[in-house]
């Protein structure tokens, strides 16, 4: 049985971005276990990334209070700022512009005020653009003809390339880790190691990195049921007949039904369409099989058709299935399990894989390194799931 240092499961961004850290910073001997077969959910991604999250500021603070939604929001932005960095240095496509919250409904104004205001308190750039009756008194603040009101976080979103992005890092990654085409089936511990059992071998470990999001459940049945969920999803990529004007410039974000509609625009004759998982059954939570639903492809082409004042067809050049997976109280969960903190994960990022993920790959690097990550904050950690199992019957 071969030894490594570290074991990797998974080679998505959150797998290869470990595995990068931790080399960068002296480690060697790491193992990334990556089934070929299999495609991560990095590769599926439209390629968005946010300074923030896909809700609303004003949900994280009702639900988590002002300092913790504070942090919360501050981990975002600093992942955000992390991609961006590496991206331009690797010469890999990232387009950055702005996020427009919108407010189709009246009834969401003071909601999207107040989420201005408070990221203000921050020294977040985020304003409100109130309602105007009629075309005539519409300013230029954003690059629609919007008579709804709206919330403008500068620079707060990017389009990059995302396979672009995963190329790179495995490049770098296969030039100081072992890269093994194989799916991981079970970690156990025997005689004090870890061992990682594969389709095709077995691995002793000091540490295993659990990065791929699809299979923590299984390969931990010690986590507390329901502690990730899966739940399907999809995106679509079209092409316009006429570029969209100015000041819509690419990179540019824009949402609404608080995140759960969105906009990307990938280059100023292409949007990215996602979202709409309301017309899923409850939601798509807890579907295992991804399914690209025409329900919701033709809601997103007619209503992005409307809100962006599209008169010619959509032409739909990428329809993109998948499934996602997050946490059970929609925070990430990053860090070592309470039960043996030889074993780490990185998983529920709530869509926001490539900057979230890549960040983390980054502070678990520095966890197993150090001993600790400033910037990680404790109740990212898996231990708050143990509340979990408290009351179940023995």
């Amino acid at each position: 049985m071969t030894h490594y240092n570290i074991v990797i499961v998974g080679a998505g961004v959150t797998g290869l971005s470990t595995a990068m850290h931790l080399a960068n910073m002296g480690c060697d001997r790491i193992l990334v276990l990556a089934p070929e077969q299999i495609p991560t959910r990095s590769v599926q991604s439209a390629g968005v990334a946010l300074a923030g999250w896909l809700d609303n500021y004003t949900r994280w603070h009702h639900s988590f209070g002002e300092q913790r939604a504070q942090r919360f929001w501050q981990t975002a932005i600093l992942a955000f700022d992390l991609l961006k960095s590496f991206c331009h240095h690797h010469l890999i496509r990232w387009q950055q512009g702005h996020r427009y919250h919108l407010g189709l409904e009246p009834s969401q104004a003071n909601e999207l005020m107040d989420a201005a205001e408070l990221l203000r308190r921050q020294g977040i750039a985020s304003r409100f653009v109130p309602e105007r009756k009629n075309q005539a008194n519409v300013s230029t603040d954003g690059p629609f003809s919007w008579t709804y009101p709206y919330q403008l976080d500068t620079d707060s979103a990017a389009n990059l390339d995302a396979v672009a992005l995963l190329k790179k890092l495995k490049q770098m990654v296969g030039r100081q880790c072992h890269m093994v085409a194989d799916r991981a089936k079970s970690v156990e511990t025997r005689e004090g190691r870890l061992e990682v059992r594969t389709d095709n071998a077995s691995y002793s470990a000091e540490l295993v990195v659990l990065a791929s999001h699809h299979q923590i459940s299984d390969l931990l049945p010690s986590l507390p049921e329901g502690s990730l969920v899966p739940y399907s999803d999809q995106w679509l990529e079209v092409g316009l007949a006429k570029p969209l004007p100015t000041p819509w410039q690419a990179g540019d974000y824009a949402s609404f039904q608080f995140g759960h509609c969105w906009a990307s625009l990938a280059a100023q004759d292409r949007l990215q369409l996602g979202g709409a998982r309301f017309f899923r059954p409850m939601a798509g939570i807890g579907e295992t099989i991804p399914y690209d639903s025409d329900k919701i492809t033709g809601y997103l082409t007619d209503k992005w058709s409307e809100v962006l004042d599209i008169s010619s067809p959509m032409r739909i050049h990428i329809r993109q299935a998948l499934i996602g997976v997050r946490s059970c109280d929609e925070i990430p969960l990053i860090g070592p399990l309470p039960a043996d903190s030889r074993i780490l994960l990185a998983s529920g990022f709530m869509g926001q894989g490539l900057s979230l993920g890549f960040w983390a790959g980054k502070c678990l690097a520095e966890l197993i390194q150090n001993g600790i990550c400033e910037e990680l904050p404790r109740e990212y950690w898996p231990e708050r799931l143990r509340s979990l199992d408290q009351g179940k019957p023995k």
